[in-house]
């Protein structure tokens, strides 16, 4: 759960994609897609 809020709050940092910023349920699939996005992001970065 903490990793889901970290990338929650991460996602609030980044450019902000359509509606699902502003839903504050999350599906599994959006978890999954916010999580994923975290660690792409630090793997190009990186």
């Amino acid at each position: 759960m903490s990793l889901f809020v970290h990338s929650r709050i991460h996602g609030n940092k980044r450019v902000k994609v359509g509606p699902d910023y502003k839903t504050p349920d999350f599906t599994p699939t959006q978890m999954l897609k916010e999580l994923s996005y975290d660690v792409w992001n630090r793997f190009i970065r990186n």
